[in-house]
């Protein structure tokens, strides 16, 4: 959905139809990069979670996107395993995905 909310003097569109989540899954035989959040509503917070609830990471991009390193947010690795994403704007617009990692 989109949301308009009022962001440096200007309406700003809060819209996730170009989000991209990449690569996922991510495969440890065929990746090496970072996870890429792309296209984010400016000013957006990502949090990771496990799929029982546990808080892993949270991500405060700079601009359209923020890189996740599969580390927590104390600096282990992760495990294999499906992870839940959250993101939400400053305008309290949410969405949510999820991605796989396959060690």
């Amino acid at each position: 959905g989109k949301v308009c909310f009022y962001s440096l003097g200007n309406f700003v569109m809060s819209d996730f139809s170009g989000l991209r989540v990449f690569p996922n899954p991510w495969r440890s035989d065929r990746h090496t990069v970072a996870i890429t959040f792309d296209t984010l509503p400016v000013g957006s917070t990502v949090k990771l979670f496990t799929v029982s609830g546990h808080l892993v990471k949270t991500l405060t991009p700079s601009v359209h996107s923020v890189l996740w390193d599969r580390t927590t947010d104390s600096g282990d690795k992760v495990a294999s395993g499906l992870y839940l994403y959250l993101i939400t704007t400053p305008s309290g617009d949410k969405k949510t995905g999820k991605l796989v990692i396959i060690k």
